[in-house]
């Protein structure tokens, strides 16, 4: 299970990714849109095992919270990814 905190969106993309974090969306059930921010490393290893296409859990906020992938941008040069919005199922 990966873990998602809530993005402080005060601080740029740029920072986050210099500290080894990812940015991103999850689109709830209700209509609300979420930012996060989570290890840019773990997600690597998940989706570099189970792919783009899978549905997976997440823990933000101590709630458990079942995604898919909608969309997920990756670095032109070193292709990490630097941006993924998740869709609650």
């Amino acid at each position: 299970m990966l873990e998602a905190k809530l993005r402080d969106t005060r601080k740029k993309g740029k920072v986050l990714r210099r500290l080894g974090q990812v940015t991103g969306t999850i689109r709830r059930k209700d209509g609300d849109i979420i930012p996060i921010s989570m290890v840019m490393h773990k997600v690597e290893t998940y989706l570099s095992r189970y792919g783009l296409g899978s549905k997976f859990d997440i823990n933000f906020e101590n709630e458990k919270i079942n995604v898919k992938i909608d969309r997920v941008q990756r670095d032109l040069l070193v292709h990490n990814i630097i941006n993924i919005d998740l869709i609650e199922l």
